[in-house]
């Protein structure tokens, strides 16, 4: 007789299914919609694996979801970033997104299943996501930028200086963070990109901008980063000032600690560190 700790979680997988994109309640309940995901995902076993992939195949397209998103980070926790069963994850998970392109083309779930194979972090995928750059729906680019982000690929970096100046503002967001941050290849494609985006309308994708160009030492974004910190308070903005330690920065961070009293707890340590980095002595108070 099956374990009772190795029987499916039916009641799990059915509060999934059923509030997958609902706000989450605070205070006691039963967990639903990605809290419920994510305690699936800890059930690292093969019986969770079939469930999940069983999912994945459904004619239900929330079902789809949820066996992507599970699959996605299966087994992953601190200790275990890679999660378990990688190989069976990333065949169903290929199989769903080349499938769901040629057939139903569920917005949902394409965007699901990429994030899902960004979790994964597997290389093979790169030229599945690539043929949904240009998706007319934003929250499949978004997903495409997920699937992108973290390879030193020719490809794939190409697929996110496109999508940096996609139309929708998460889209640059994310895939402008991919190229400065998430990556150490510095090349005149990636800086040509960077800096298109710090004349961004939106301030968190110019700060990503700076960031990766200060990754890069690229002083020529010290005048802007020294502007944008007398007017707004980032970690991003403090990450390029720390990675450019330039003492003529000094003032900008002194201005910037005086708009971001009181400090959050990973605020003020971002900031000691870009002045410290800068050779900027601190305040008496």
């Amino acid at each position: 007789m099956t374990d009772v700790a190795n029987k499916i979680p039916v009641d799990l997988i059915e509060a999934a299914v059923l509030h997958l994109d609902c706000e989450e309640a605070d205070g006691p309940g039963p967990p639903t919609g990605w809290r419920a995901v994510s305690l699936l995902q800890q059930r690292a076993d093969t019986v969770m694996l079939s469930a999940a992939i069983a999912l994945s195949v459904s004619a239900e397209s929330v079902q789809r979801r949820v066996g992507a998103a599970i699959l996605g980070q299966l087994g992953h926790s601190h200790d275990n970033p890679d999660g378990v069963f990688r190989e069976a994850r990333y065949g169903a998970l290929e199989w769903l997104l080349l499938n769901e392109i040629e057939t139903t083309a569920d917005a949902d779930v394409l965007e699901d299943t990429c994030v899902a194979l960004g979790h994964l972090r597997d290389c093979r995928a790169i030229p599945i996501a690539l043929k949904l750059v240009l998706h007319s729906n934003a929250k499949v680019r978004f997903g495409v930028v997920m699937a992108l982000t973290g390879y030193e690929d020719e490809a794939a970096i190409a697929g996110l200086v496109k999508l940096s100046s996609d139309d929708a503002s998460d889209v640059r967001d994310w895939a402008t963070f991919g190229l400065g941050q998430q990556i150490d290849v510095d090349s005149d494609q990636i800086r040509a990109a960077l800096h298109a985006r710090l004349v961004d309308i939106n301030p968190d994708v110019r700060n990503e901008a700076i960031a990766g160009l200060a990754r890069r030492k690229d002083n020529a974004v010290s005048s802007m980063l020294a502007r944008e910190l007398r007017v707004q308070v980032a970690t991003p903005l403090f990450e390029a000032a720390r990675d450019l330690a330039d003492p003529s920065l000094c003032a900008a961070l002194l201005a910037a600690r005086e708009i971001g009293q009181p400090w959050r707890i990973h605020e003020e340590k971002d900031w000691l560190e870009a002045m410290a980095a800068c050779g900027c002595p601190l305040p008496d108070s």
